[in-house]
């Protein structure tokens, strides 16, 4: 009788086992499924984060007085196509200025101007005819004015700079590299922005220095 009880419950037992089985596989695949929809939830947010993060400008790190030139005037005249007064940009050339009036005439002297020297603000830059007895002013002689024979603070060598009373080798470095990094002097007495110049020094040379 038990062994009959046995057998007719084993069958029951066996479905039993069974629908538990696959009911907790189904429940295993649900859970994958969610999971796997929590994860692409969590990368669709992450891609949206990086898309919507600004991009960063390099241009706007760039510092815009670096990007400021100091301007020059110059009056190019004789053998060129268009004399005239030309804005140029500090550290131009005599070729520059050549350019910027648009070129040689056809009789010009086209190797009597040297045309890698650099040009200053407020200079005439000549330009002789073929066969025009010309002598160019070298850029020691532009330094000095002639009829005065004060010091232009704007041009003068380091030498030159160093025949003023009270300015030696450092002082006059100091010119021209303020010089070179802002451009020409304004006036005489601008030439107190440079580092070493103070009022008592600009009241003894002041009488021996131009612009």
């Amino acid at each position: 009788m038990k062994i009959f009880n046995f057998f007719k419950l084993y069958p029951a037992l066996f479905f039993i086992c069974i629908t538990v089985w696959l009911t907790g596989c189904d429940i295993l695949k649900d859970d994958a499924v969610e999971i796997t929809g929590i994860n692409a939830e969590i990368d669709d947010t992450a891609d949206d984060e990086a898309e919507e993060e600004p991009v960063e400008d390099a241009s706007a790190d760039t510092d815009e007085g670096s990007l400021q030139a100091t301007e020059i005037y110059v009056y190019v005249c004789g053998a060129v196509v268009h004399p005239d007064v030309y804005e140029l940009t500090e550290g131009a050339r005599a070729a520059d200025a050549l350019d910027a009036a648009g070129g040689f005439l056809d009789d010009a002297d086209v190797d009597a101007i040297n045309l890698a020297g650099f040009v200053y603000d407020g200079e005439q830059l000549y330009f002789p005819y073929e066969g025009e007895d010309y002598s160019p002013v070298s850029s020691s002689e532009e330094s000095t004015d002639s009829s005065s024979g004060l010091v232009n603070i704007n041009t003068a060598t380091l030498d030159e700079l160093k025949t003023l009373s009270g300015i030696g080798d450092v002082k006059a470095a100091a010119i021209i590299e303020y010089r070179e990094q802002y451009g020409s002097f304004g006036s005489i007495d601008e030439i107190m922005n440079v580092n070493g110049i103070g009022d008592s020094l600009y009241q003894q040379i002041k009488d021996y220095i131009t612009v």
